[in-house]
């Protein structure tokens, strides 16, 4: 049945079929991508205003790289026997580091006689330990050729090897001298001194053969399991610090990666440091230091004292 249009107005248009009247919305599509369009637009701008406060309270400074310095000293006056390792060489806890012979003696009274089998038997099981040593020593040598283990565990069963053999040493002299009950001086015993932590050698100050003095310092060692980061944050980020606090750690060095760390201190003041800007104004900066602990993976790659960028998170 053909229909006979009655009305039309901007809105709608209005057909007369039989006893029916039917309305057609003819801006229906148009209305709804509209409304499409203005979804999309809403979506956008409520991401782009959630970046903009997130990064609006994201605090971004740079800060510089500390490894703890641990200095390893003598107990005593003592000789250097063996000292082992040079700067950069890594080195496990208990590592073998030093090897000393005290130089100062002590008192010593001994029984009237020793049993013959007794001298014996220590003279015998010192030779023991020095060819069990010897063995050791070589086995380390071979596997360090064939690349199965590393430098340091050569250098730590040489250092057995030369103590078995100074325990020999000792006990042949021991065993020929006549003995007394009067009290005599006696050599104090050798000490090895081990590392007291995972890291690196930073520094050698004496080698091989040199006397030294009570706690005078060896060698220093960079403890590479506990480095942190120290930077100063202005003081009107004060409010948004707080200790545990997650940032993102990007060492200032190309194809770098990032880190991630965790803030363990914040300074208990507000440090103010004057500093003249490019033309030649005074200008002061206020702000506190914080401390980062971080994990860096290949931290031989870095020094202390190495630039960082670090990237504060929020709550």
């Amino acid at each position: 049945m053909r229909l006979r249009r009655l009305e039309q107005n901007t809105a709608t248009e209005v057909y007369d079929q039989g006893e029916l009247i039917v309305a057609r919305n003819i801006h229906q599509a148009p209305l709804n991508k509209k409304r499409l369009w203005m979804v999309i637009i809403g979506i956008f701008g409520v991401s782009w205003l959630t970046i903009y406060l997130m990064q609006k309270g994201t605090i971004e400074t740079k800060g510089t790289l500390t490894i703890p310095v641990v200095e390893i000293s003598t107990p005593a006056n003592a000789e250097l026997i063996g000292v082992f390792g040079i700067e950069g060489d890594p080195v496990t806890i208990q590592d073998t580091l030093i090897i000393i012979r005290e130089n100062t003696t002590i008192t010593l009274t001994r029984p009237d006689s020793i049993a013959a089998s007794q001298k014996e038997l220590l003279l015998k099981e010192a030779a023991i330990g020095v060819s069990l040593a010897r063995k050791e020593l070589n086995r380390k040598e071979r596997l360090f050729e064939l690349d199965l283990i590393v430098g340091q565990d050569v250098e730590n069963a040489r250092a057995e090897y030369e103590l078995a053999v100074a325990r020999l040493q000792k006990q042949r002299a021991e065993l020929v001298e006549k003995e007394t009950r009067t009290a005599r001086p006696i050599e104090s015993p050798i000490k090895i001194i081990r590392a007291p932590a995972t890291g690196m050698i930073g520094q050698v100050f004496k080698t091989k053969g040199e006397v030294v003095r009570a706690g005078e310092i060896i060698m220093t060692l960079l403890d590479t399991q506990h480095p942190w980061i120290e930077t100063k944050v202005e003081e009107e980020y004060l409010d948004r610090l707080f200790i545990g606090q997650t940032t993102t750690i990007k060492p200032i060095i190309p194809n770098s990666i990032e880190y991630y760390g965790h803030v363990t201190g914040i300074g208990a003041v507000v440090n103010v440091v004057s500093e003249m800007n490019q033309n030649g104004q005074i200008v002061e900066e206020r702000g506190v230091v914080v401390k980062i602990l971080t994990q860096l993976s290949n931290l031989e790659s870095f020094k202390p004292g190495s630039s960082m960028k670090i990237k504060f998170h929020r709550r």
